[in-house]
């Protein structure tokens, strides 16, 4: 496990991001939920297999960013070179409530960054689960990459 620094959830306070290398596999996975990638240490991790951040940005009424994934989302497919990635934050299933709700705005996400990657011929695959189902991976060896 490695950890780079994440979102900001605070005046002076950061959460972490990861890189979980699982050994047996000799798979990579990134997860970052909010967009605030790590870049300047990041660049030196080399590719992962499975990246997991948002792909949306979620604003609080149109102004305060609370996830920022429309700009980190392709950063990350650039620096990462993953064979996959996944959304957070993204609705599926996923219902907000309560009453910040209806002040929260969406922008990007999933199907415009799929399309953003077909246009620059990247071959990084982008699915989105749906929350509570199962999803299972088709990974490419690393030597096969």
């Amino acid at each position: 496990v490695q950890t780079f620094v994440g979102a900001p959830v605070g005046v002076t306070k950061k959460e972490n991001a990861y890189v979980l290398t699982f050994l047996a596999e000799d798979t990579r996975l990134y997860y970052e939920p909010h967009g605030y990638p790590d870049a300047e240490h990041l660049n030196q991790v080399g590719a992962v297999d499975v990246v997991i951040t948002p792909m949306a940005d979620i604003t609080l009424f149109g102004l305060a960013p609370v996830v920022t994934g429309k700009a980190a989302a392709p950063q990350l497919a650039n620096l990462l070179k993953p064979q996959v990635m996944l959304p957070t934050a993204e609705a599926g299933r996923v219902e907000y409530s309560g009453l910040i709700a209806g002040a929260l705005r969406t922008s990007g996400g999933a199907d415009e960054l799929r399309s953003q990657f077909a246009e620059q011929g990247l071959k990084t695959e982008v699915i989105r689960p749906m929350s509570g189902e199962l999803l299972t991976l088709s990974l490419r060896s690393a030597a096969a990459v």
